[in-house]
């Protein structure tokens, strides 16, 4: 089956290819079908976003549509930046400014980091994606999460966003240090993409 996936962020698209492509699933970016739309994020709920995001493409193109919205949560600023995390330091900001931009509010906020088993962490934290796959005639959601905790030494190169500052316990290393393949098992996106599998086989769309 071939899936439009709404994004023009291209580490998103490769995270995607590399995890569908194992079921049987074509991911094709709005790049590769001619489509330059970019959808308006109102909303407050991840979900909400998701599904308005696959729901606008759905109506140009003649294939499903598969939307996420995720970001960071940060216990220690309320949840923030939340549904913001794209754009958490302004529209067009890079990762390294939305970065700077957290790691200069949490600061602000907690004063000093804490141990959590040997890693020094500013607060608890957690990943979380929202995923919406719609035809012109349904749609799916689903949710997947990652627990872990933002980090006082960001590290690790590979991922994007906010992956060197999120620190996951149980492997003892941020995101941005894992391989692919370890993330695909531990990530919010893997968790959401997995139980969308699972939908997707009890129920074709």
């Amino acid at each position: 089956m071939r899936i439009v996936l709404a994004t023009h962020n291209e580490g998103k698209l490769k995270e995607f290819r590399a995890f569908m492509a194992p079921y049987g699933y074509e991911i094709v970016s709005l790049r590769d079908i001619g489509v330059g739309v970019v959808v308006p994020e109102e909303g407050d709920r991840f979900a909400d976003i998701a599904r308005q995001k696959a729901r606008a493409i759905v109506q140009l193109v003649d294939v499903p549509v598969l939307a996420d919205d995720s970001g960071l949560c940060v216990d220690a600023l309320g949840g923030a930046p939340g549904v913001y995390s794209a754009r958490y330091a302004g529209v067009g900001a890079t990762d390294a400014d939305n970065i700077q931009k957290l790691v200069d509010d949490v600061r602000a906020t907690v004063g000093v980091p804490w141990d959590m088993d040997g890693e020094r962490v500013w607060s608890r934290a957690r990943f979380v994606c929202a995923l919406a796959l719609c035809t012109p005639h349904r749609c799916i959601d689903v949710v997947g999460t990652c627990d872990g905790a933002m980090t006082a030494h960001p590290r690790g190169t590979n991922g994007f966003g906010y992956d060197p500052v999120f620190y996951v316990p149980s492997l003892r290393c941020t995101c941005a240090q894992l391989t692919r393949a370890q993330k695909a098992d531990i990530s919010h996106r893997g968790a959401a993409l997995r139980r969308l599998i699972a939908r997707l086989d009890a129920d074709a769309i």
